[in-house]
């Protein structure tokens, strides 16, 4: 089924006046081939239709007519009726009982976002606290787009926490549109959403929020009811070779704990020195020696600024001892920190990375370069890491651009 380009959530029309009410759960329109996610009841309470309908035909929806649809179902049937200039679905239902009609008017919004980044790795950051939000691969892809949509690193839907005491559960998906275990930046913009539309009190100066890799603790700073600013543990660094995971075995120690420390991947460009750590999501860093690089590595200057990630970074995030990709960090030390760039899996180059800037600051101190807090300068601005007994603890911003609607 082939839905027109304004998929989104679907809201029940109210009684008589024809405004939109809210139901205790949306609804989202998929794109094609992937049907309408529905929950319609009939009087008698039972089932009347599946989430999933069967398609039994194709339909267009283009043009200006309305154009009419049956689709069949395990349980029924569904009419689909649609207007470019009255977006109103009419979906109607017949459980199998005689002379049992079930009929509802569905009105098509548009998917509501609010666009915020923390230090410049920007994110579409959607609402799913109340409502129900399903985003399929491609639709993420498509509201990424920073041609042709939004623009954004990736999508973050806020949803209900699922552990005890836990404000919310931050669901990151990148702008491929695959599933990442973890996002440093994205964690402080999550509890900036939490804390500023009203999720969390300004004044409890803490929250604890689900991901993909575990429940984080964030302390903030709050202005005026706004957050600005937030630290968040982030938890150990996670260095077994499996668990990161990386196909090697660990070469290096420091104080008791082995690690792989100088994985050497060879290039056109000559071997790549990397160290790989995981924190939640896994990252190989590499400390670059700018002079000893090829001239044909760097699109400009002889430095970490000019080095072309464009070229080096595909070769190294996919390279075969990563069996999930890897996060690749360049990395420079300098009198006033540590400076990095970072390609990302499933996004390529992005101006910050939280969950980067831990790793780089990991492998620093575990290779003799730092000591076990420094400034860590990314394009994008600069994240204060300082890893303690209990975890690597990241300080940083969080900023909101602007609220839309995607159409």
């Amino acid at each position: 089924m082939r839905l027109p380009a304004r998929d989104g959530i679907v809201q029940r029309v109210g009684e008589g006046d024809g405004v939109p009410r809210q139901m205790p759960a949306s609804f989202v329109v998929r794109p094609a081939g992937a049907g309408i996610r529905l929950c319609t009841r009939c009087a008698e309470g039972h089932t009347a239709l599946p989430e999933r309908p069967r398609m039994t035909g194709r339909v267009p929806f283009s043009g200006s007519a309305p154009r009419l649809g049956w689709f069949s179902s395990s349980s029924g049937l569904l009419r689909v009726k649609y207007s470019p200039f009255d977006p109103v679905f009419v979906l109607r239902s017949s459980c199998g009982m005689m002379n049992h009609r079930h009929e509802e008017r569905w009105i098509l919004m548009g998917l509501t976002f609010t666009k915020m980044h923390g230090l410049g790795n920007d994110f579409v950051v959607v609402d799913g606290m109340n409502s129900r939000v399903d985003l399929p691969a491609d639709q993420v892809e498509a509201i990424c787009d920073r041609h042709r949509g939004v623009g954004a690193d990736g999508v973050i839907t806020v949803r209900p926490g699922r552990s005890q005491g836990s404000s919310a559960f931050m669901d990151y998906i990148n702008a491929d549109g695959t599933p990442a275990q973890m996002c440093g930046n994205g964690v402080r913009v999550t509890a900036k959403y939490l804390v500023d539309h009203g999720y969390v009190a300004p004044e409890s100066g803490e929250l604890l929020l689900d991901t993909r890799a575990g429940v984080k603790r964030l302390t903030f700073e709050a202005n005026r009811g706004r957050l600005d600013q937030a630290t968040v543990n982030m938890g150990p660094p996670e260095l077994d070779p499996a668990s990161i995971p990386v196909r090697a075995d660990s070469d290096s120690a420091h104080r008791g704990m082995r690690f792989v420390g100088s994985l050497a991947i060879d290039t056109q460009w000559g071997a790549a020195d990397l160290a790989c750590v995981s924190m939640g999501n896994p990252h190989a860093v590499w400390f670059v020696g700018i002079e000893t690089l090829p001239e044909t590595l760097f699109a400009g200057e002889r430095s970490l600024q000019g080095l072309d990630l464009t070229r080096v970074g595909p070769v190294l995030e996919s390279a075969p001892v990563f069996p999930e990709k890897a996060n690749i960090e360049f990395v420079t030390v300098e009198d006033d920190g540590l400076h990095m760039r970072v390609y990302e899996r499933g996004v390529g180059e992005t101006l910050a990375c939280g969950t980067g800037a831990c790793a780089v600051l990991v492998a620093a101190y575990l290779t003799g370069r730092s000591g076990p807090s420094s400034d860590v300068h990314l394009p994008g601005g600069t994240l204060a890491i300082d890893w303690r007994d209990d975890g690597v603890y990241m300080t940083g911003p969080a900023a909101t651009v602007y609220s839309g609607t995607w159409n």
